[in-house]
C-alpha cells in the first residue's frame, strides 16, 4: 500500500497453528487445530475479513470442528468499533451451528504512547 494511501487501505495476513499432546495411560493423545484470518481496510472507517479455523479436541483428535466467520467493522472513531459477524462450525461429533454476532468495543482515557 503506498504511504499516502496506508490511512485508508490496509491488508492483515494472520496465521496461527496450534499442537498439543496429553499424557494419559495407555499412551498419548496428540492434537492439532488451526486458524487464518485475513482483514482489508476497504476506507477510513470500514475493514472486512474472514477467518476460518480448525479444531482437533485435545480430549478426543478423532472429534473435530471448522469453521468460517466473516465479518464487517466500522470505526465509529479509534475509541470504538462495531463488528458484525457471521459464524458457521461443522462439527463430525454433533451438531452444526450458525451465529450472528455483534460487538462493540471501546476505550477511555488517553493513550498512554501519545504525549498531551
Amino acid at each position: 500500500v503506498p504511504i499516502r494511501r496506508s490511512k485508508y487501505r490496509t491488508f492483515e495476513f494472520r496465521n496461527e497453528l496450534i499442537l498439543s499432546q496429553r499424557q494419559k495411560p495407555g499412551g498419548n493423545v496428540n492434537a492439532f487445530g488451526l486458524y487464518s484470518y485475513i482483514e482489508n481496510k476497504l476506507n477510513a472507517r470500514w475493514w472486512a475479513g474472514i477467518r476460518f479455523d480448525y479444531s482437533e479436541l485435545p480430549t478426543d483428535p478423532e472429534n473435530h470442528e471448522w469453521g468460517i466467520s466473516p465479518h464487517l467493522t466500522w470505526w465509529q472513531s479509534e475509541f470504538v468499533f462495531y463488528r458484525l459477524q457471521l459464524s458457521y462450525f461443522e462439527r463430525n461429533y454433533g451438531e452444526d451451528e450458525t451465529v450472528l454476532w455483534f460487538q462493540s468495543v471501546w476505550s477511555m482515557g488517553p493513550h498512554k504512547h501519545e504525549v498531551y
